[in-house]
């Protein structure tokens, strides 16, 4: 398994649209992101259902539809990138039910080794996470040389993916029927007659179409994209981690031709130059490539994301405290001092530093609930005194006992106005002598 970022409404830095990008309202098209998470075998014969981490829960494009139901998997992150946590979800919710679904339908043993990289955003605890799953984290260093997925696979799905965008571009711009549906101002005649008034509608058009072009058609586009991934593909993207397993534990070869990087690129590049925008007859390959270039993210942004996705989960926990009891959080903050306790150990102070302030900072919302939950339950109104401790009547013989109690009401009475800063001041009370 390999994540990549993919920018899906970012275009080449020539097309009209980047040049103008300050002049045309609505979203910044160009960081509009999405992480895509791509899982194979080595045989190719199994592609996993894509994973795709959205910053949104329900988009606005799904609004009628249930997420859970969708032909990928939708994972949500605030920066639409995967984390520690969100990786453990993906193994337990995604990776681990469709390879068991795929064993089943081959009558094959659920025995899976699952190769990632050291990417910050891979949880280890994915390393004992399944008994019927081996994760093996590969060399440091070396995603660019013996990762599958990094290979050749992900390159050409991106490729592929532009390729259909950029002819749905063209078809959109040039269709007549679409340049009636302008506005009042825009005639037929005049997209006809007059070639710059129809490359002004042109640009018109272009426009109202990116402002249309939604995440579920990108999805779409990406699924198309995924399938059309041939089985000599994957095996050919898979030869160098598979160098020197000896050939009678290899996949048997298939006959079959393989997409070529380069290929699908010139291919992306050429439906980019047939839309009649400006600016995209100049598009090139480096163009392309600079489109579908994995985004870098670094390590303090996955533990960044990490660490506020812990919060907004506490925050979700916390509109809820009816369900988070006190002896709850009782029992977390001691299992915190004892995590601090074992931390106080590492002779790294580096690593120390870091991870104690985390446990400290993932506490403090929690303390904060339980000495409120204290300090609640020892404040007490005056009338709530007396619905719990009820004054015995005073027996008609004993006067004295009545002098008694009404001078006890009197005296509660008196330092409660007294301790109350917003009653005024009386020249009785003992702050006025």
């Amino acid at each position: 398994m390999d994540e990549s970022g993919l920018f899906w409404k970012k275009l080449p830095s020539k097309s009209f649209v980047v040049k103008n990008a300050s002049r045309i309202r609505g979203r910044k098209m160009q960081k509009e992101r999405i992480t895509v998470l791509f899982t194979t075998n080595a045989s190719g014969t199994c592609k996993l259902k894509l994973s795709v981490i959205h910053t949104a829960r329900k988009p606005h494009a799904y609004k009628s539809m249930d997420v859970t139901k969708l032909n990928v998997h939708w994972l949500t992150a605030r920066k639409a990138w995967t984390f520690s946590t969100l990786s453990l979800s993906w193994f337990d919710d995604c990776f681990v039910p469709d390879v068991k679904k795929f064993c089943e339908r081959q009558n094959a043993p659920f025995n899976i080794l699952l190769l990632l990289d050291n990417a910050p955003g891979h949880s280890p605890l994915l390393l004992d996470r399944h008994p019927n799953v081996k994760v093996v984290f590969l060399p440091l260093n070396t995603t660019s040389l013996i990762q599958p997925m990094d290979q050749e696979l992900i390159c050409n799905v991106k490729a592929a993916f532009l390729t259909k965008k950029f002819q749905l571009l063209n078809d959109y711009t040039n269709t007549r029927e679409e340049l009636r549906n302008l506005s009042d101002t825009t005639t037929d005649s005049k997209s006809e007659e007059d070639e710059d008034q129809q490359l002004e509608q042109q640009k018109i058009l272009f426009k109202q179409f990116w402002r249309v072009f939604n995440i579920k058609k990108a999805v779409d586009f990406l699924l198309e994209s995924w399938d059309q991934l041939s089985i000599a593909t994957i095996r050919h993207a898979w030869r160098h981690v598979l160098h020197g397993i000896p050939g009678e534990r290899r996949s048997q070869s298939v006959t079959g031709e393989v997409q070529n990087v380069a290929v699908a690129v010139d291919l992306a590049r050429e439906a980019a130059q047939t839309v009649t925008v400006p600016g995209f007859s100049e598009t090139t390959n480096d163009d392309i490539l600079e489109v579908i270039r994995d985004p870098e993210v670094t390590a303090d942004e996955m533990l960044e994301e990490e660490h506020v996705s812990e919060e907004e989960e506490e925050g979700a926990s916390f509109s809820e405290e009816h369900n988070l009891s006190h002896s709850d959080i009782k029992g977390a903050m001691e299992c915190a001092e004892k995590m601090k306790s074992f931390l106080s150990r590492d002779n790294d102070d580096d690593r120390y530093e870091v991870f104690h302030t985390r446990l400290v900072q993932a506490m403090e919302p929690y303390i904060k609930v339980y000495h409120d939950n204290i300090n609640a339950s020892r404040q007490q109104s005056i009338t709530d005194f007396f619905a719990r401790n009820p004054p015995q009547p005073a027996q008609a013989s004993d006067s004295d006992s009545e002098v008694d109690f009404e001078g006890f009401v009197r005296e509660a009475l008196t330092t409660v106005s007294d301790s109350d800063g917003d009653s005024p001041s009386n020249g009785d009370s003992p702050e006025g002598q």
